[in-house]
């Protein structure tokens, strides 16, 4: 039994990694952005190869497009919904942007009359400031953009050169001094590019140690579990299982790898899982055990009877703690001491003693049948998915009221104990019908050939 109990605890293990680290792994939806982004990236960058030539207005366009990309890619990975909005939003904004120039005519050039040169010169002077104004309060907005993108994820980027930049610029804008202004928005956008690598290193670098963090806190789960792995019941397979897992964890250094093997792997480690198992299962047995002492408790073990029974009581209805196992071993402890004192009475008060095996004397068909049951029902529990939940309820239920007529003597006990039996086998035969389902179809066919051979 306790075999079988554990290794239906084992199922626990084959959980959602992804309910457990919800900030390493995106979701379905930051997927589909990251994938419509990359995509609309690609697809200019190949429409921009195939051009002559490129102005720098579409080729400054691209590497902010590029920028809020990666970006985008970034906040995906550290599942910040918000940042990869505005990311994804800023990148496609920027994309069709650069779509619309493809299908632009060459602006025509007109001629312009000898007589007209003065004014052609004071006309290109003031288009010059215009755009040199325009270009210089863009990449002021975009270094704005980028350097609240460190502040927002506490980054360590130096702003000071770009600050310079700017401002130097603005006067020599002001002064009219074109040549100086294009200079500067040159050397401006080197230092863009700059803080554009830094942030994404350094947002990659932050993505890495989380993803590093989580791992080591999880090799850590499977270790606690294996150092009471014997307490916990667990098999020589088992702990195989857990050993190779974690041996695959430590030897993995990529931090892309690392996410790719616990995808793989599914696996919600908790000790607190195994724990409440066993805790149940002990709270199961124990009060099978105490109901059968009952009837036969005297003055001399009532105080100790009722502790134990009171202590139980409050182990059942309490959030389970460190302290648990160790609260059901002193209440162990205290039924076999009054075991033995019940045990002693009852040989005192025959004529001749004969050796009686240990608790059989106390225990009735129909405690006995209430316990199996229950431990049935509590290896049930923990398999269960949200369609059986309302079957098991009712498996409660009616375990609840096969005790009471058992405390009451009621005659029905026979008939609601087979219904019990009867419900409990129904979702033990769905659940095994579940498993074989997911089993490969050779595995199932070598299990119908093995059940054939046995009929024979």
């Amino acid at each position: 039994m306790r075999s079988k109990l554990f290794s239906a605890i084992l199922l626990v293990l084959v959980g959602s990694m992804m309910v457990g680290y919800e900030q390493v792994f995106a979701d379905a939806y930051l997927d589909s952005l990251v994938n419509l982004a990359t995509q609309a990236r690609a697809q200019i960058k190949i429409q921009l190869d195939r051009m002559n030539s490129v102005s720098a207005e579409v080729k400054e366009l691209y590497a902010k497009g590029d920028a809020e990309t990666d970006l985008l890619v970034a906040a995906a990975n550290q599942n910040n919904t918000s940042e990869a909005k505005q990311r994804f939003m800023s990148a496609m904004k920027i994309f069709r942007q650069i779509s619309q120039t493809f299908s632009e005519p060459a602006p025509a050039q007109k001629a312009v009359p000898a007589a007209d040169t003065s004014m052609m010169t004071a006309t290109t002077q003031q288009v010059s400031e215009a755009t040199y104004r325009n270009n210089l309060v863009r990449t002021e907005k975009y270094i704005d953009t980028l350097r609240t993108t460190v502040i927002r994820n506490s980054l360590t980027v130096d702003f000071a050169k770009a600050d310079e930049l700017i401002q130097n610029a603005k006067s020599s804008l002001a002064a009219g001094n074109f040549a100086e202004v294009d200079r500067m928005l040159g050397e401006l956008k080197a230092e863009q590019n700059r803080i554009q690598r830094e942030i994404k290193e350094q947002t990659i670098q932050q993505s890495n140690a989380r993803v590093k963090a989580f791992v080591n806190e999880y090799i850590a789960q499977i270790d606690a579990i294996l150092l009471q792995a014997k307490e916990l019941g667990l098999s020589d397979v088992d702990i195989a299982k857990l050993t190779k897992i974690k041996e695959e964890l430590v030897s993995t250094r990529d931090a892309s790898q690392l996410i790719i093997k616990i995808k793989h792997y599914s696996v919600n480690i908790s000790i607190s899982d195994y724990k409440s198992q066993k805790i149940q299962s002990e709270i199961a047995k124990l009060e099978g055990r105490l109901m059968g002492l009952e009837r036969s408790i005297d003055g001399s073990v009532k105080t100790k009877f009722d502790a134990a029974r009171q202590l139980l009581t409050q182990i059942k209805n309490q959030t389970a703690s460190e302290d648990t196992l160790e609260k059901l071993a002193l209440i162990d402890s205290a039924v076999r001491e009054i075991e033995s004192y019940v045990q002693s009475k009852s040989r005192e008060n025959k004529a001749e003693i004969q050796p009686v095996p240990e608790q059989k004397e106390t225990k009735n068909p129909r405690l006995e049948e209430i316990m199996r049951l229950e431990e049935r029902l509590v290896q049930l529990e923990s398999k269960v998915d949200s369609s059986m939940k309302p079957k098991l309820d009712t498996a409660k239920a009616l375990l609840n009221k096969i005790k009471s007529q058992t405390a009451s003597g009621d005659p029905s006990f026979t008939r609601t104990a087979k219904a019990l039996e009867m419900l409990i086998g129904d979702m033990e035969d769905s659940l095994k019908h579940s498993e074989e389902k997911a089993k490969p179809a050779e595995e199932r066919a070598a299990n119908l050939k093995r059940s054939s051979e046995k009929k024979e």
